[in-house]
């Protein structure tokens, strides 16, 4: 569900479920034969449990996520718009021109992401 209205276009819901891992949820590290150098796990790439982040850390990825989210959402006028926004956001590529999003878009989108390599949600 999308809230739609004119200074804010991001998605919300609420999910379902606890925000914690179950006690009893095994973890394992996969074979190195599983793994590809491409791919990551099966057809995901860059793929991992994540346990034991310091709080710091993920702070840091929270507010990045926001203020990207919040440049999005400041040139977004529909949710098709949005997600196109937030697609070149997720496929950033520096020396990539991509026909997709207008220069003035651009622009506000680079200057959003700053000297990061990526800008992955």
């Amino acid at each position: 569900m999308a809230r739609e209205c004119a200074d804010e276009m991001i998605p919300e819901s609420q999910p379902a479920g606890e925000p914690r891992l179950p006690p009893h949820a095994g973890f394992w590290m996969p074979d190195p034969s599983e793994l590809d150098s491409e791919e990551g796990i099966g057809f995901f790439r860059d793929v991992w449990t994540i346990i034991d982040v310091p709080r710091s850390d993920a702070e840091l990825v929270i507010q990045r996520e926001r203020e990207l989210l919040r440049a999005i959402d400041s040139l977004a006028t529909t949710a098709v718009d949005f997600d196109r926004l937030a697609r070149f956001v997720e496929d950033w590529d520096p020396d990539e021109v991509a026909d997709e999003v207008s220069s003035a878009e651009r622009s506000v989108l680079t200057s959003a992401i700053g000297d990061a390599d990526s800008a992955e949600l």
